[in-house]
């Protein structure tokens, strides 16, 4: 359990895989991550410049993905997303992807 990520200031890949094991203002203060995996969608992601790859691991119907903004994630090219796949109104606001996959 790593309690203040934001010391990583280099740190440009990060999976996550359970919810108890992250605050989201840790990750979001993670400015140079390009490749980020998390459990569940947290907000406001649009604030991490270089986010390139974004993984979703538990998609719910409770657990809405904000694609908009997303969308101001301009360098954002790879989403994948597991889970209830009938969460993805909106996903073609992401129109830098250039790959989409859905499990």
């Amino acid at each position: 359990h790593i309690k203040d990520l934001s010391k990583f200031t280099r740190l440009v890949r990060l999976e996550i895989q359970t919810e108890a094991n992250y605050k989201s203002s840790d990750v979001l203060a993670l400015t140079n991550l390009r490749a980020l995996s998390l459990p569940n969608y947290s907000e406001r992601l649009s604030e991490l410049p270089c986010l390139e790859e974004l993984a979703i691991q538990q998609v719910t119907r409770k657990n809405l993905i904000l694609y908009d903004d997303l969308a101001k994630c301009t360098r954002l090219v790879s989403l994948k997303l597991y889970g209830d796949l009938r969460n993805r109104s909106g996903v073609e606001q992401l129109t830098n992807l250039t790959r989409l996959q859905c499990d």
